[in-house]
């Protein structure tokens, strides 16, 4: 028998305690918040049909769905001919029906098309789960990673933009990080933008872009439309608009006046003056961290209306999530007049910026806080009750599961983090030592006395 080597596919990780414990922490953290705002939880499947998934990310988001084979012989509902055809998009559908879901909005919007006779609307519902994509790996960009969203279904009020603004910044605020801009744009300003330029036919590749901009930077950005017919003067009006600076008012304006200029409809900017004047109305300090950028596209094509997406001031990295309005998701699935608005956390970018600046309490990283020395099969009795003891009053509790010397059972607790140690005493059945691992220092207590000091401890 061949011995096969552990190995795992690119771009999936394994996690260990200290980082599930990270996770849940953050997760903990950020659902505290979206409960006080009425959002309850809902997980939906991993395997999703394909013919739901695809044709709803684009072009380029279609290139990163997993597919799942057919269980079987998935080959015998095809031909030769089918194999020999070229065009792989008629040969899929006969042998993979189903596929790992992409995100949280598509399964959400699935299952609010199913369930709408029983939800009450306007439904908010948060689903903190793994989603599968099958990107390029490199760092910081992983096949599986865990998705964080919260979305509100079923209205149109711009209301639930300065909700979802306020979740982000007292989600971020909680968590110690204050330096973040929501950057806030409307997705129909880029629509009419592709218009009076008059590229409107190219406004999927325009939008996919300029949202690349943060990545490779403007230059490159404006080669990329030059070599794609948008002329020298179209591109300095988009630069004109994207580099504008001044206060919100200031720039909402600017682009407002120029609409006027071009008979073009101003509702989308109004539709972002409402929101910051409502912000401004809940609290003025928040509008400091929202930031007006007219380059913000977010890649998907669902977003129909306000999109935003949250960067860290003066680093590079990447955004901490994105998100926006949808107006028409629902309607793929036979549900019209259903508009919906979320924001998605990057958890795992989160997490880096949290670990890296010291911001994850160290209770996290603590499992067992007492370890009992196993000194053989006579000192059961004694020390499987205390074990039970301890346990039956909330202390984090293990016996090493094998006689052996104590250097080996001591030297257990010290690579775990053990902060406490428990010893039979020599002379008495009614007594234990108990060991401070960070000092050494040695107690005798009684088993009342020994839950008195742990309890006051931990």
């Amino acid at each position: 028998m061949s011995i096969q080597k552990p190995m795992l596919p690119k771009g999936v990780r394994d996690f260990d305690h200290q980082a599930i414990l990270y996770r849940s922490y953050l997760i903990k953290q950020c659902t505290t918040v979206f409960q006080k705002y009425g959002f309850l939880p809902l997980e939906t499947p991993a395997v999703e049909c394909l013919a739901l998934l695809q044709q709803k990310y684009g072009e380029e988001g279609d290139q990163l769905l997993f597919k799942i084979l057919n269980s079987g012989d998935f080959l015998s509902k095809t031909s030769k001919g089918d194999w020999l055809n070229t065009d792989h998009k008629k040969l899929l559908p006969q042998i993979a029906e189903k596929g790992l879901r992409y995100d949280l909005t598509l399964p959400l919007a699935r299952y609010v098309a199913t369930h709408h006779h029983q939800l009450t609307f306007p439904f908010k519902r948060y689903q903190i789960q793994p989603v599968w994509r099958a990107d390029r790996p490199q760092k910081g960009r992983y096949r599986e990673f865990y998705q964080c969203d919260m979305d509100i279904v079923g209205t149109k009020s711009l209301l639930c933009e300065v909700e979802i603004l306020l979740i982000i910044i007292h989600t971020f605020e909680s968590l110690g990080i204050q330096d973040f801009k929501i950057q806030l744009n409307h997705r129909k300003i880029l629509t009419t933008l592709v218009k009076i330029i008059e590229h409107a036919d190219k406004e999927v590749f325009f939008c996919a872009t300029i949202d690349k901009i943060d990545k490779i930077g403007m230059d490159n950005v404006c080669k990329i439309l030059s070599n794609n017919h948008f002329s020298t003067t179209d591109i300095q009006v988009l630069k004109n608009l994207f580099q504008y600076t001044g206060t919100h008012t200031d720039q909402l304006d600017y682009c407002q006046q120029y609409f006027i200029e071009n008979q073009q409809d101003i509702r989308p900017i109004q539709d972002l003056q409402k929101i910051l004047q409502h912000l401004e109305m809940i609290n003025p300090r928040y509008s400091a961290y929202i930031a007006i950028d007219y380059t913000l596209a977010r890649g998907l094509s669902y977003y129909t209306g306000p999109i935003m997406e949250v960067v860290l001031t003066g680093e590079q990295g990447g955004s901490l999530g994105g998100g926006g309005r949808y107006d028409h998701l629902t309607e793929n699935f036979g549900l019209k007049d259903t508009s919906g608005i979320g924001f998605s956390f990057g958890i795992e970018r989160i997490l880096h910026v949290m670990e890296a600046r010291k911001l994850l309490p160290k209770a996290t990283q603590q499992g067992t806080q007492v370890l009992v020395i196993n000194d053989g099969l006579k000192a059961y009795p004694i020390i499987l009750s205390l074990m039970d003891f301890l346990s039956h009053h909330a202390v984090a509790v293990e016996i090493y599961l094998e006689a052996v010397r104590l250097k080996k059972q001591l030297n257990y607790a010290h690579k775990k983090n053990i902060p406490y140690v428990i010893m039979l005493h020599d002379q008495s059945p009614l007594f234990f030592v108990l060991k401070e691992m960070k000092n050494g220092q040695q107690t005798v207590y009684t088993k009342e006395d020994l839950l008195h000091f742990l309890c006051a401890k931990i």
